[in-house]
């Protein structure tokens, strides 16, 4: 599993910003640009 995060990583990371986040129970998540949250200012 964490290979193919690395791939895919690798193949979205050359054309544009992405990020993977990686939960607790093992899974990962990979949004395209940066994640904003308007409540907390992030």
């Amino acid at each position: 599993m964490f290979a193919a995060a690395v791939a895919l990583s690798a193949l979205t990371g050359c054309t544009r910003t992405s990020y993977a986040i990686h939960t607790n129970d093992g899974r990962t998540i990979v949004s395209d640009g940066k994640p904003k949250e308007s409540d907390s200012g992030l």
